[in-house]
């Protein structure tokens, strides 16, 4: 991890401060990398430029989704929506600079893309987790989200997280706990993706992103 850490470039300075609610002229790179999400910095930086990076992890969140996406849609008798989530930020953070949103909603769309059937019309994003702090933060909801999909005559839905890339508490109580809880009041079942966690794709995803940096690092222009 503290490799990893190591190699994470200083993107958005501002506004990953600001996302942290630090004073971006008070801290320096290193203090403000050591606050922010993981998750997030690694979508980034796969969306970087660096094309091999991004495949890898797309192949990674489609192998998890697909499978229990026909599953699901297979168990309800109809090809059921799949709401992409990643935490909510306040929306100040996007308007500093912040790629975060638009990145997140790519990495979904071109996920749903690998998976034959997930039509256009059955995908849905939604931020989840918003915070306390004063200020507006992004949305829609996952709440909301999954209120439309009842107000369309659905009776399930697949919450498929692709703003996290491992289990922690906004995926196992959160989604697992708090929207589970929540559609069986609205009458909707919910199915979730298992998280990456170990899958060996994303783990070569992170082999790879880790030999580009440190090839970079060290004036290596290529890898073989």
């Amino acid at each position: 991890m503290s490799l990893l850490l190591k190699l994470l470039p200083r993107l958005n300075l501002k506004a990953t401060a600001i996302h942290n609610g630090i004073d971006p002229d008070e801290l320096s790179g290193r203090n403000v990398i050591r606050g922010t999400n993981l998750n997030s910095y690694i979508l980034c930086i796969a969306h970087q430029n660096e094309k091999k990076n991004l495949q890898l992890l797309i192949q990674a969140f489609a192998e998890r989704l697909e499978p229990v996406w026909r599953e699901a849609s297979a168990e309800m008798g109809a090809a059921l929506p799949v709401i992409f989530t990643a935490h909510s930020v306040p929306t100040r953070t996007i308007h500093a600079g912040d790629p975060y949103e638009k990145q997140a909603k790519e990495t979904a769309r071109l996920v749903a893309e690998r998976i034959a059937g997930l039509t256009p019309e059955l995908r849905h994003f939604a931020f989840q987790s918003q915070g306390m702090s004063g200020g507006p933060w992004l949305g829609p909801t996952v709440e909301s989200a999954m209120l439309e999909q009842k107000r369309q005559g659905r009776k399930g839905v697949v919450i498929a997280p692709i703003g996290f890339v491992c289990d922690h508490v906004d995926v196992l109580y959160d989604i697992d706990i708090g929207f589970r809880e929540f559609g069986k009041e609205q009458g909707l079942k919910m199915w979730r993706p298992e998280s990456l966690n170990t899958s060996a794709t994303f783990i070569a995803a992170l082999a790879k992103l880790a030999s580009t940096r440190l090839a970079l690092a060290s004036g290596i222009v290529s890898l073989a």
